[in-house]
């Protein structure tokens, strides 16, 4: 769900072995960053103008704005009871629309709720929110630097992808005890994941989980033990977070719209991801923000990445860091 506002913009060159790496067919949007958020132009043949859309994956589906989709006439679901961060609503699923994105078709049902508040909020009036339903049987590239999202077929693409790079490799791991990204248990240091990884590659490949229809990523927060959060990229903020009586002391406030205000307290708290800690502004929270859910990592924090690639049928996210620039010498934009 959206929350408001922070972005760090990550620089990345990509070398012409990596584009040619990349497989025929792949769908590209184009993708502009404007208040901590992810926009995209989106078209329904009700209208002859485009719709401002936000790339939100921490909504379970995709949504629609009420207003719009009574403008555009469509016949709207049932009535539903919505819930989002500190507030409630109503709204109607399923709401049939037939849309898209620089011809990438998006879902069929959205939906349609009030999205007036949060239009208030952002530069542009907000249509409607690309939701995790357009996520899961894609890969999605979100590329910070060249502002564009990628749709790829399949994850088989990372392969072709470390190949270009250097014929050289060393074993990509992950850390033990944590889920395999294929879903098994088991799987240590030093185990081997898919081939090999060039030694010049230093991107990361975590597990991503779906679970109640959204996706999840596991992160520490300060001194405490790994636990999931929901991977939100309608989120502007780096982490919103649920407290427990340690809690760090709240050194600011914020005030978040979404579909309600709220005023919100923020601190500093390391987070690690991966192999990689981060030094971030947290919202806090003294209740889940969803049921059995104890916070959110936003575009704020993925956006530190010069590319955040999600696989959700494959249960991968790959993180190529801005690092990564600096190594690769002679490269064009992608």
């Amino acid at each position: 769900m959206v929350l408001v506002r922070c972005l760090t913009v990550a620089v990345l060159l990509l070398s012409s072995a990596l584009a040619r790496a990349l497989p025929p067919g792949m769908g590209e949007i184009p993708l502009e960053l404007r208040d901590g958020l992810l926009w995209v132009k989106v078209a329904t043949p009700q209208s002859t103008n485009l719709l401002n859309f936000l790339v939100d994956s921490g909504a379970n589906v995709s949504v629609v704005d009420l207003r719009v989709a009574r403008k555009l006439r469509v016949k709207l679901g049932r009535r539903v009871q919505v819930r989002g961060v500190n507030a409630q609503t109503e709204g109607y699923w399923p709401t049939a629309l037939s849309c898209t994105a620089t011809n990438v078709p998006l879902p069929d049902n959205f939906l349609a709720v009030d999205l007036g508040r949060l239009s208030q909020s952002c530069t542009y009036s907000v249509d409607g929110l690309l939701g995790a339903d357009f996520f899961m049987d894609r890969v999605v590239q979100i590329d910070f630097v060249g502002r564009r999202l990628r749709i790829l077929e399949s994850f088989g693409f990372l392969s072709d992808l470390l190949t270009a790079l250097e014929p050289e490799s060393i074993p990509l791991t992950r850390p033990s005890g944590t889920l395999s990204p294929t879903g098994g248990e088991g799987w240590g240091e030093g185990d081997r994941f898919i081939g090999s990884a060039p030694s010049s590659w230093m991107g990361e490949i975590l597990p991503l989980e779906v679970r109640r229809g959204v996706l999840q990523i596991q992160i520490q927060v300060n001194s405490h033990a790994p636990d999931w959060v929901r991977l939100d990229t309608g989120c502007a903020s780096p982490l919103e977070w649920v407290v427990s009586h340690d809690s760090p002391r709240a050194e600011s406030f914020k005030m978040s719209i979404g579909l309600a205000e709220t005023r919100i307290p923020q601190a500093w708290v390391s987070v690690r991801l991966g192999r990689e800690k981060h030094q971030v502004m947290a919202g806090l929270h003294r209740r889940e923000l969803f049921p059995s859910e104890i916070g959110l990592l936003g575009a704020g924090f993925l956006s530190r990445y010069a590319r955040v690639t999600l696989d959700a049928k494959g249960r991968r996210l790959i993180l190529e860091p801005r690092s990564m620039v600096h190594s690769m010498k002679g490269c064009l934009p992608f």
